[in-house]
């Protein structure tokens, strides 16, 4: 998995440059370039997708998903995501995660575990490992390309 880390508030788009083994910030500028509409180019939140639909549609264009979704758990333990997850560890590499806690923040999956969760956060320097519980604290959301 190629690494990339975001310019300011790119994390979406840093994870979209991952995906396609891209690693720098003219890759991540050129994808905003592309999709400026959808990630809001020149607005204070460029790089920064409104809805699920830009997400969508940037993934969709960039040949990343051809029918992109998203699993959500809408309980306060979040076990169907991190469960979802354990049972399709293949695949881990094909998802992202979109967080709302302690921030919205997007991260991609390196590997799963059965007692953590391998990522590459755009926001670090490195790849990182988050606990089951860390992981769950974050109220993920799975981005499925």
């Amino acid at each position: 998995m190629t690494f990339c880390h975001q310019k300011f508030k790119h994390c979406f788009v840093a994870c979209c440059a991952s995906a396609l083994g891209q690693s720098t910030t003219a890759d991540q500028e050129a994808i905003v370039a592309r999709f400026p509409v959808e990630l809001q180019k020149g607005a204070a939140d460029e790089g920064v997708p409104k809805t699920s639909n830009e997400v969508f549609s940037v993934l969709l264009g960039l040949g990343l998903s051809a029918n992109p979704g998203l699993v959500i758990s809408t309980g306060t333990s979040f076990i169907g995501v991190t469960q979802f997850l354990k049972a399709h560890r293949p695949h881990a590499d094909r998802m992202m995660i979109l967080t709302k806690h302690p921030t919205n923040h997007c991260m991609r999956i390196q590997d799963v575990a059965d007692d953590k969760i391998s990522v590459m956060n755009p926001e670090e320097y490195d790849f990182s490992s988050m606990t089951w519980p860390d992981f769950e604290a974050t109220q993920p959301t799975i981005l499925l390309l």
